[in-house]
């Protein structure tokens, strides 16, 4: 079961990669959904592949969903919350650890 669920999240996170690709192709500015797309794709897909290692056969990942859990929340936390930053700064932006907050 579980490595079915992964097989399926795996192209699910791979069907969102691609779709935030291929919006560059549509005329004009690429759409704000296509960001996101990327941001939530690429766990998925990392969690996918991480569960498809651990699995073994049909068994079940065991006490392992606990610590692929809180990756996956961390991935996605860090990704949401450079995507939820505004889209410049100004010139004269504090910096933290010498990086602009973007890159922080």
């Amino acid at each position: 079961m579980a490595r079915r669920n992964a097989l399926f999240a795996l192209l699910a996170g791979t069907l969102a990669i691609a779709s935030a690709y291929a919006s560059a192709f549509l005329p004009g500015d690429p759409p704000v959904w296509a960001g996101w797309a990327m941001g939530m794709g690429i766990p998925c897909c990392l969690l996918s592949v991480m569960v498809l290692g651990a699995v073994r056969g049909s068994e079940s990942i065991g006490k392992l969903k606990y610590a692929f859990a809180f990756s996956g929340l961390v991935l996605c936390t860090g990704f949401a919350l450079a995507l939820g930053l505004p889209a410049s700064e100004a010139a004269g932006a504090p910096l933290y650890l010498g990086l602009p907050l973007r890159a922080a």
